[in-house]
């Protein structure tokens, strides 16, 4: 079941059709053929097995096997995990395994440890009901839904696309709902999440709403009864029904196309005259057409989508004193973008004299300080020094169109994923400001799209 091609090793299985089984591995990367990660390859070598309509291969750090694919994805009969296969005992579910599914439900037995974020996430629309072993100690299913419990507190692995009840409640507390948690789901219109315990700083609850949690699910309202998000992620309700929510004021991380494709975005009434949409106190994005050149936030705005101003032609954007955080970049696909600027009395956003924005954070335990958050896409100078910052947020310098050469200071703690952008981006040269032994715990795991002279840091490819 495996070949070389062209030096990479290729895994694949003739056993499931999906467009996503096609594993490649790179040093120690993972990709399927769609370019998502994938995660579930520990060796390039390892054989892979089929047993009973199941692909499967060795899970070493478990002692046990990891399913990677399944056969009968097309049928409708309910699907039993077995104990065993091959003679050994099944511990882990990969990325992607059961994509397109369209079993009634799913049976998961006692020595599964580990399941990848997304090995349900493209589940079909039939699923009913997931069924748990009662003696696995990491994960369970209450009233079908799949929850992790190994990290002390529920995470909202994944809600069953079929199941029939239009509203769910989770009053105990919650650490996270999950990549793909609610997605594709058909009955489900209402989604109450009551709280966290989480992380708490400041006397806030913090909880986690992960990439893409309610992508086109039938979800119309969405209430949280988080104090705080520590990260609500990209995507998260791209493609929803959602109408109505209540998002909390304080939220550390944001990503970008949050509400994509929503009724929220895809009503034009709701824009103000020059294109923008606010709601709530959120300013969640633009009609991406032409627009002003200059724009000011509205004074009671406390928070700015990522990518809100993408492909407008702005090229000045001025944050008012009541912004406290901005998502993703919101100005990564603006051509023209040349400068920000910031209200005078704005506790946690700044910008500097080259208009670049910052923002600031005196919450340690979330990773806090000093952060540079977007860089002027349009900006002509070909060389920035950044300094006196703990954190480069993702995208930050995306989308540059003149920007070459980076100068980085050994005092940065944390580089996030894509912080120079995607691989379509300008090449940069990054210097840093030390050894490259200094950097492989700050850079993120997926940077993997900067190129750096090689004998600064060699080993930035994680």
């Amino acid at each position: 079941y495996s070949e070389i091609v062209s030096d990479i090793r290729i895994a694949y299985t003739a056993y499931n059709a999906s467009p996503h089984r096609l594993i490649k591995k790179t040093d120690n990367m993972r990709y399927c053929s769609c370019g998502k990660t994938a995660n579930i390859i520990a060796n390039p070598c390892d054989p892979i097995r089929a047993e009973n309509g199941f692909t499967y291969i060795p899970d070493t750090e478990r002692n046990g096997v990891r399913i990677i694919g399944y056969a009968y994805n097309h049928k409708t009969d309910p699907v039993v995990i077995p104990e065993t296969l091959g003679g050994q005992t099944v511990t882990a579910i990969g990325n992607y395994a059961f994509d397109g599914c369209q079993a009634t439900s799913i049976s998961i037995p006692k020595h599964v440890s580990d399941i990848d974020e997304r090995a349900f996430a493209y589940i079909g629309g039939n699923l009913e009901e997931f069924i748990m072993d009662q003696a696995n100690d990491h994960y369970s299913a209450s009233d079908g839904i799949l929850l992790d419990n190994a990290y002390g507190f529920p995470i909202i692995f994944r809600y069953p696309t079929n199941k029939a009840d239009e509203e769910f409640t989770f009053g105990d507390q919650v650490l996270a709902v999950m990549y793909y948690a609610f997605a594709n789901t058909k009955n489900l219109k209402k989604v109450t999440i009551e709280g966290s315990s989480y992380m708490t700083t400041f006397g806030y609850d913090y909880g986690i709403i992960a990439d893409y949690a309610f992508w086109n699910s039938s979800v119309e309202t969405v209430e949280l009864g988080f104090d705080a998000l520590y990260w609500l992620g990209n995507n998260v309700f791209e493609g929803s029904k959602l109408n109505e929510i209540n998002l909390p004021n304080h939220i550390y991380k944001l990503g970008f196309d949050i509400f994509k494709n929503t009724p929220l975005t895809n009503n034009e009434e709701n824009y103000d005259a020059d294109g923008v949409l606010y709601y709530d106190n959120w300013l969640i994005t633009t009609l991406n057409e032409a627009g002003p050149e200059s724009y000011t936030v509205k004074e009671g705005t406390l928070i700015i989508s990522g990518g809100a101003f993408n492909w407008t032609d702005l090229k000045k954007l001025t944050i008012a004193k009541s912004v406290v955080n901005v998502g993703a970049n919101p100005t990564m696909n603006c051509p023209k973008f040349l400068e920000y600027s910031v209200a005078e009395g704005n506790r946690t956003l700044s910008a500097d004299e080259h208009g670049v924005l910052y923002a600031y954070y005196d919450a340690k335990p979330l990773n806090g300080g000093r952060e540079i958050a977007s860089y002027p896409t349009a900006k002509p100078e070909t060389c920035y020094v950044i300094s006196d910052i703990n954190k480069i947020r993702e995208r930050a310098f995306a989308n540059t169109k003149y920007l070459k050469n980076i100068y980085i200071p050994s005092g940065v703690e944390q580089i996030d994923v894509y912080s120079f952008g995607t691989k379509d981006s300008s090449a940069y040269m990054i210097h840093y400001g030390s050894g490259a032994s200094d950097w492989e715990n700050k850079v993120s795991k997926g940077t993997s799209d900067i190129l750096v002279e090689p004998d600064i840091m060699p080993d930035l490819y994680m």
